[in-house]
């Protein structure tokens, strides 16, 4: 299975750095909250902190898709404290608006559409390395995970990101862990 997580994971890079039509593509910033629930050897724990903090790459494929790339990192109590940070490769999916910004000029007339409040769903894949939950060792975690979202569009090149995502992750010797992340943020267009 982790084979095929990382085939995945290394056809979606190739997409992102494939060509692009101009303005397709979105740089994110944001923070959020997270929670960690890790597994090992008979023990449990969780982490929770208002301490996510992510930069990332998106770019439209189709009108109604786009993948991205992002790479987030956990503090467990403050700045300075880390607990944790990885890389998420994903797809989302824009079931009722087009991933695009759509404009017209012919003169000194310039039209503009564009959709305000943009939901979409998504899949991924997420590596994770974190201080474990249950010991002082720090462990690698590759899984997958789904969630949803809504870009509310600002300006032109600008829009608010706000999204949910639910990740399953699986470790060495037995090791898993889910993440639960709320996560808000802005997006340049570019």
């Amino acid at each position: 299975m982790r084979r095929s997580l990382l085939t995945c994971f290394a056809s979606a890079l190739c997409a992102l750095l494939g060509p692009s039509d101009a303005e397709a593509n979105k740089f994110d910033a944001g923070f959020g909250y997270y929670t960690i629930s890790a597994t090992r050897a008979g023990q449990s724990a969780t982490l929770s902190n208002l301490g996510l903090f992510y930069i990332g790459y998106r770019r439209a494929v189709v009108d109604r898709i786009e993948l991205g790339v992002s790479y987030g990192i956990l503090y467990s109590k403050s700045v300075g404290s880390d607990a944790g940070y990885g890389i998420d490769v994903f797809g989302s999916y824009y079931p009722f608006t087009s991933v695009n910004n759509y404009d017209w000029s012919e003169g000194n007339v310039t039209i503009e559409m564009y959709d305000r409040w943009k939901p979409y769903v998504r899949a991924g894949l997420q590596q994770r390395s974190f201080q474990s939950a249950v010991s002082t060792n720090t462990v690698s975690y590759l899984g997958y995970g789904f969630g949803a979202g809504v870009e509310r569009t600002l300006t032109r090149k600008l829009s608010l990101k706000t999204e949910l995502t639910y990740y399953f992750l699986h470790g060495p010797s037995e090791t898993s862990a889910t993440e639960l992340d709320i996560k808000t943020g802005m997006a340049f267009r570019f």
